[in-house]
């Protein structure tokens, strides 16, 4: 999530945080990030609370106990091999739960060292399930899911996009998918054709925008939209160098690519209302895209 780790090293983060000016309405008040290894979920709690901080939002992080894990534990030849140790030992589900509470605990200090930090409110829930009907389950009181890469050796890759293409297919909330883009890269892209949906992904797009030197905001504009530049150009007549617009000849997983490599994103907004008529493309999506990807609803 490079477009907001620059913000936790800007002057203005430290020692304490200032709250931004003229912060847009994005409708975004509580915020939901999927949290497992705590090595792993170190960024992504730095960076969902930032982006908290940015929508003064309260954050909360899940950490679920994959059911799978302790059924696997239950299994005769279960074994792990700790990191300390050459030596393999019996893992049984007594174990797996003292391992998950462990874990369990420490994601949820750096949470609150986080949240401290940023002085948002916060919480923590931990649920036992699958990942999957744990994170649809919790959706609809949540604003914003955010989700990274899980550790493979919990959810495999091919799990992974599955999970997440569910997930953007059938959440009721808005999902922020992190991916880890290229160094370097500053735009924010966001697909708009004036629907209210649209308008919302544009005005988180905006406050994303606000973040770094050298930002750009790049209005990618979808087929027969083209007439919404003007009325855009006027509303953003205070910051006319920091907003382009680009008219997409068609609608298409390879021009979408093509936009984002020539303009170096480091994310991508589109609403579920701009993608509804492209199925395939919303599935395409998270395999397809090196940078963060936010489906707002």
């Amino acid at each position: 999530m490079n477009w907001l780790k620059s913000v936790m090293n800007s002057p203005e983060t430290q020692p304490s945080m200032r709250m931004p000016e003229n912060l847009p309405n994005s409708g975004i008040r509580r915020i939901l990030v999927a949290l497992d290894t705590p090595g792993r979920s170190t960024e992504i709690i730095d960076c969902a609370a930032i982006l908290a901080f940015r929508l003064q939002a309260e954050l909360t992080g899940l950490f679920i106990e994959d059911v799978n894990l302790l059924r696997l534990a239950a299994l005769p030849f279960a074994h792990e091999l700790p990191c300390a140790s050459l030596l393999e030992r019996r893992l049984d589900p007594p174990v797996m739960e003292r391992i998950l509470r462990a874990q369990a605990a420490a994601i949820r200090q750096r949470l609150a060292n986080s949240a401290t930090r940023a002085n948002i409110p916060w919480s923590f829930e931990v649920r036992r399930g699958h990942v999957l009907d744990e994170l649809l389950a919790l959706a609809p009181a949540a604003d914003l899911l955010v989700i990274g890469e899980f550790d493979q050796a919990i959810v495999p890759i091919g799990e992974q996009r599955h999970l997440c293409c569910q997930l953007l297919l059938r959440s009721s909330c808005s999902i922020l998918v992190q991916h880890y883009s290229a160094d370097g890269a500053q735009a924010v892209l966001v697909l708009y054709d004036g629907s209210p949906a649209a308008d919302r992904a544009l005005q988180l797009a905006s406050l994303m925008a606000q973040d770094d030197e050298g930002r750009s905001l790049f209005v990618l504009l979808p087929p027969g939209c083209q007439a919404l530049q003007q009325q855009l150009t006027q509303r953003f007549h205070q910051h006319p160098g920091q907003v382009r617009y680009v008219l997409l000849p068609d609608f298409s997983m390879a021009t979408l690519l093509a936009v984002m490599t020539q303009q170096r994103a480091r994310v991508l907004l589109a609403a579920a209302e701009t993608l509804a008529g492209s199925p395939t493309l919303l599935q395409q999506l998270p395999e397809k895209l090196n940078c963060d990807f936010v489906l707002v609803r």
